[in-house]
């Protein structure tokens, strides 16, 4: 049974999705010429906020633990690209990427391209 049609962002391929730590929101990445992000609130199928991530390929998303509303933050990566991403809350959500924070060099000090990424789980406090 279809639990929800997310439509009207994303005008070519879908090329990934994750959901947030809390299933409250899924980040969805764009096979448009510039990568685009979007944060959805599934469960009433509308858009909290939307940005270009890259004209390079990304390949994967990722999700910190946390909820993206509580300074939780997710990771786009692919073809010479890795960016975290963070959702500063308010009445109109924006997303910030942060880039440069990390790259990934082979043996000839060349920039990978990253096919996946993963997250650990937070340190119970």
């Amino acid at each position: 049974a279809l639990l929800r049609r997310l439509g009207g962002f994303h005008r070519k391929a879908v090329l990934a999705l994750a959901f947030s730590g809390d299933g409250a929101r899924l980040v969805s990445v764009g096979g448009d010429d510039e990568h685009c992000v979007c944060v959805w609130d599934w469960a009433s199928a509308t858009r909290v906020a939307t940005d270009k991530a890259d004209k390079n390929l990304i390949s994967a998303v990722v999700c910190s633990p946390g909820d993206l509303g509580g300074g939780g933050g997710f990771v786009t990566v692919g073809a010479k690209h890795i960016r975290f991403w963070t959702l500063e809350p308010g009445p109109a959500p924006k997303l910030r990427p942060r880039r440069g924070t990390c790259v990934v060099n082979g043996a000839r000090g060349l920039t990978q391209t990253l096919f996946c990424a993963a997250s650990l789980p937070l340190p119970a406090a």
